[in-house]
């Protein structure tokens, strides 16, 4: 039997996790300014959830040690908590390739994620383009509620129309584009850097989606981040599509 020390805590040890996909920062009329992250677990090849408060969040490809913890009020099973967070380095351009690999290797049909109960799926698509729509009376207050806690959005929203590359249920995808790099530009540069960002996301040879679905709406998918394949699809190489923030 062995020796047991009382005064001697067990750490429980940190999960290594890679920022792959992060939605534009927000605040909500009862929710102080966030980022929610969608990140990799590449031990255990899983996807998770999680909000980062905004002026201490990480970024896209950034390799963080955290204490994870089943978020008590989110029953989607892939959204955590986190704490104790210790940020490591970012991943250089080999290391990124490696992780759109592992990526791609958990790619499914949005469907098939509906039907197995996950709220994150890797969605490979044929072909993006970005249309741009207007704050309407709808979802304005979304925007204004940002704002009145110092988290101004961009003046458009933007909208992912994408030709699947699995069978889907119908011809077009529409989604959501939610991914901070694109909505940060339009933020800073206004309307006019739509034509430029349109075209870099339209030219991406092998693209694929990382979607993740609403607490409320399980089986509608948003765009969390539009990714471009280093070669799953046949020859072509990664692009940068915009400056890191």
């Amino acid at each position: 039997m062995g020796i047991f020390w009382p005064h001697k805590q067990i750490r429980k040890m940190k999960t290594e996790l890679i920022v792959v996909a992060q939605a534009r920062p927000i605040a909500g009329r009862r929710k102080d300014p966030h980022v929610c992250t969608i990140l990799l677990d590449p031990e255990n090849q899983k996807l998770y959830r999680v909000t980062f408060e905004y002026t201490q969040s990480p970024r896209k490809w950034d390799k963080v040690r955290v204490n994870l913890y089943k978020a008590s009020r989110d029953s989607r099973r892939e959204s955590m908590f986190v704490t104790d967070v210790e940020f490591a380095n970012k991943l250089n351009k080999k290391s990124q390739n490696i992780i759109h690999e592992q990526l791609l290797n958990m790619a499914t049909s949005e469907q098939e994620a509906i039907e197995e109960g996950r709220s994150i799926n890797v969605t490979k698509i044929k072909s993006i383009t970005l249309h741009r729509e207007l704050w309407n009376k709808d979802n304005v207050h979304v925007k204004e509620n940002s704002s009145k806690k110092g988290i101004n959005l961009a003046p458009i929203q933007l909208r992912a129309i994408c030709t699947p590359f699995y069978v889907h249920k119908t011809p077009r995808m529409n989604r959501k584009y939610l991914e901070w790099g694109a909505n940060y530009r339009l933020l800073i540069e206004g309307e006019k850097a739509f034509p430029s960002i349109k075209k870099a996301i339209a030219s991406i040879k092998y693209p694929y989606l990382i979607v993740g679905n609403h607490r409320r709406h399980t089986k509608d998918f948003m765009a969390i981040a539009v990714m471009s394949s280093p070669n799953s699809y046949g020859e072509g190489e990664q692009r940068n599509l915009f400056f890191n923030i």
